[in-house]
């Protein structure tokens, strides 16, 4: 299996058919008046692409948060099962995933990471940084 993309947008829906519809996406910072302080609702979009072998079996998903300092935040995980592709199957298949996670407290500036991982392996990060400051 392979990470095809990922992004956050600050909300997304996503079909059955692996189309999404995103407010905002690519987001790479936010910023806060003060610290500590509660981060925006965000989605973290991802298209998963799983080898033929891996098709039409549950995988287990997880994105964890971390701050600057590699602590982890929050996580939000998702049961994932992309099924054998009806036209190609041979090539495997994708699943697109959303997570979505709100109400985290950040407590400093700096880079944070969104780490998605599947059946314990990590396939990919997303950072956005945290920037002090007032929105212009």
């Amino acid at each position: 299996m392979k990470l095809d993309f990922a992004f956050l947008a600050e909300a997304a829906v996503v079909n059955p058919q692996g189309i999404f519809n995103v407010l905002n996406g690519g987001l790479t910072q936010a910023l806060s008046r003060a610290f500590p302080s509660i981060l925006p609702p965000m989605s973290l979009i991802a298209r998963l692409h799983f080898d033929r072998d891996e098709c039409d079996k549950s995988h287990h998903a997880i994105v964890t948060v971390f701050d600057p300092n590699r602590v982890c935040l929050f996580q939000s995980e998702l049961d994932v099962n992309a099924p054998i592709h009806q036209y190609h199957p041979a090539t495997g298949n994708t699943f697109l995933a959303k997570f979505g996670f709100s109400s985290i407290e950040t407590r400093m500036p700096g880079r944070y990471v969104c780490a998605l991982a599947v059946d314990g392996l990590e396939l990919g990060e997303v950072p956005f940084d945290i920037i002090l400051g007032v929105p212009s």
